[in-house]
C-alpha cells in the first residue's frame, strides 16, 4: 500500500488467534498500525512491550490475563517506544 509516496505493509487477516488487533500511532501526517498480539514469551518481567523485527516493522507484545489498568499503562509505554521507533525509521 502506498500512502504519501511511502510503502506500508498492512495484516489484513491474521490465522493467530492470539492477535488482538492494531494500535494506530500518528506521526504528524502519517499514521502507522502496530499489530498487537498476546504473548507469554519475549516480555520478561514487563506487561507489554514493543519489539521492531529485522525488516524495520515491529508488534506489541501483551501478557496474556494480565490486568486491565496494569495493561493499559504498560501499553502507554509500548506505544511511546513504537512511536520513536517509526519516528527514526520513517521521519529521518
Amino acid at each position: 500500500m502506498r500512502i504519501g509516496g511511502r510503502i506500508f505493509q498492512a495484516m489484513v487477516n491474521s490465522p493467530d488467534p492470539r492477535f488482538v488487533g492494531f494500535l494506530e500511532i500518528s506521526l504528524g501526517r502519517t499514521r502507522v498500525r502496530v499489530p498487537v498480539r498476546e504473548s507469554e514469551e519475549g516480555l520478561g518481567d514487563q506487561i507489554a512491550t514493543f519489539t521492531a523485527d529485522a525488516n524495520g516493522g515491529g508488534i506489541i507484545l501483551v501478557r496474556d490475563g494480565a490486568p486491565e489498568k496494569e495493561v493499559e499503562r504498560a501499553m502507554s509505554v509500548a506505544a511511546r517506544d513504537a512511536a520513536k521507533h517509526f519516528s527514526r525509521k520513517l521521519l529521518n
